[in-house]
């Protein structure tokens, strides 16, 4: 009785280790996922001056900051997509591009808005890393250029008040 009482014991432990083992080696593994493109920017692989330059209103408001390193798999989409986006929303946004995430920014890939990633539109929580998805379909993971409109459209009247 004594041993069985041991060996349940032993068995809880283990899958606790196991758990706290996984939550841990996830957040390791982030971590280091960022400190390597952080370290190619740093070598010089990815030289700043082959990063379009920051486009719309320097005294703007409302800053959005596209992160597209240079080997990343979707990046001239939201190279593109964000000259698109400084047309349509002119002197209101000011848009900088980095190879390298901002502090505190948890990609290495995506859009960074007024130092934020996350934002709810409508019922929706969007949070703005990894790839840009085409409109038509329909992911769980990734955002549309709609989704990032909306976000600034929401950040320019927060800004700006309602026009």
């Amino acid at each position: 009785m004594r041993l069985r009482f041991l060996l349940t014991i032993l068995v809880v432990l283990l899958i606790a280790a196991g758990v706290v083992w996984w939550r841990w080696g996830k957040f390791v593994t982030i971590e280091a996922r960022r400190q390597k493109a952080m370290e190619l920017m740093v070598k010089g692989q990815i030289p700043p001056e082959q990063m379009p330059q920051p486009i719309g209103n320097p005294e703007a408001k409302v800053v959005m900051e596209v992160v597209a390193p240079p080997f990343a798999c979707h990046n001239f989409q939201l190279v593109q997509m964000a000259q698109e986006i400084a047309e349509k929303f002119k002197d209101k946004v000011y848009i900088k591009f980095t190879a390298s995430p901002p502090p505190g920014a948890a990609t290495c890939m995506g859009v960074v808005i007024n130092g934020k990633q996350k934002f709810q539109i409508g019922e929706r929580s969007i949070e703005f890393h990894g790839p840009l998805i085409p409109s038509s379909v329909k992911a769980e993971y990734g955002y549309t250029r709609e989704d990032i409109e909306s976000a600034l459209q929401l950040e320019i009247e927060e800004a700006y008040g309602k026009q």
